[in-house]
This record gives C-alpha cells, sequence and structure tokens, in this order.
C-alpha cells in the first residue's frame, strides 16, 4: 500500500515530465489491483484518483486511446460503489469527454458532455462555472460537426452562466 502510495507522489514530483510521471502511475496501479478485495476496498479512492491521474497524463501525452480506457475504468469503479460523490463521477465523465474530443471523435464527446451535464444540474446549482465550461465544450463540439445554430444558442447560454459566476474582469470572459 505504501509503496504504491509513494509511486503516486514521485508521479506528482515528475510531472513537469508526463511521460515519467506515466511510469510511476502505471506502476501505482498496478500494485493497487494487485491487493486483495478488502484492501481494495479501504483504497478505492486512492485507486480511482491514480486511475484518474493516469488518464490525464496519458491525454497529455496524446494517448488518447489509453486515457480513455483508464477513465472507463474508473467510471466502473464508481458505478460499483454508490456512495461515492456524482461530482467526481461527473469530472471524470469531463475528462473522458475532452479526451474524446481532442482525439476527434466528436459524437462519443457530445453524447458524454451532455451526460455531464445531466449528472452537474442534479448536483449542484444550474448556474455554476463548471456548467458553464462544460456548455462551452459542448458547443466547440457542436460548432465542429456543422451544427452552428445550435452551437451558437449552447455557447450563448455558457456565457451567460459564466457572467453570473464569474468576476467581469476574470480572463475566460475576456472579449466575450
Amino acid at each position: 500500500m505504501f509503496l504504491a502510495l509513494y509511486y503516486v507522489s514521485k508521479s506528482c514530483v515528475v510531472a513537469s515530465e508526463p511521460a515519467d510521471a506515466h511510469s510511476y502511475l502505471v506502476r501505482a496501479v498496478e500494485l493497487v489491483e494487485s491487493l486483495k478485495d478488502q484492501e481494495l476496498r479501504l483504497l478505492k479512492r486512492i485507486h480511482i484518483a491514480v486511475l484518474e491521474m493516469l488518464g490525464v497524463v496519458c491525454t497529455l501525452l496524446h494517448q488518447h486511446e489509453d486515457a480513455q480506457r483508464f477513465f472507463l475504468k474508473c467510471l466502473s469503479l464508481f458505478a460499483r460503489n454508490e456512495q461515492q460523490c456524482k461530482q467526481q463521477v461527473a469530472e471524470v465523465m469531463k475528462n473522458l469527454a475532452n479526451s474524446y474530443r481532442w482525439n476527434g471523435n466528436l459524437s462519443e464527446a457530445m453524447n458524454m458532455y451532455q451526460r455531464v451535464l445531466d449528472m452537474q444540474r442534479s448536483v449542484s446549482a444550474e448556474n455554476s462555472v463548471t456548467t458553464g465550461t462544460t456548455m462551452l465544450n459542448l458547443a466547440v463540439c457542436l460548432d465542429n460537426v456543422g451544427d452552428y445554430c445550435y452551437a451558437a444558442t449552447v455557447a450563448e447560454q455558457a456565457v451567460t452562466i459564466l457572467r453570473q459566476c464569474l468576476p467581469a474582469d476574470h480572463n475566460d470572459l475576456a472579449g466575450g
């Protein structure tokens, strides 16, 4: 258990080098997955966090299929544990949607962004920064597939939400 935590902490230290962080996180996942069921239940949150971090690192390395595999594994672990926070699930789903979008799989990305929005709205206020940024990501996908009118509508709604949630001089609202 402590060796797995060492590999996670080591990956954070070398985070400026994604390839190095990748190898440490892979080793941490291997160690966590080798634990017995009882031990795994105790470390489930660490396991999920490591898998998500590995997915983010793979995305930064443009290893989108690996990233998607790690994000999907996170979601399957969340599904087995109903006590997990929906916001954590939404965050992993958002990262998966980003990976789909950056890999050019826009239909999967749009589907996932819509699921994220539904989940975000069920756990937080309708008008949150997280909801606004997810809507902007969805608008980018819609624009990329040529649905310009719907993209513009979603983007306008997103900017309206962000204007309600962010200070007027915030960088994300510059030029908007």
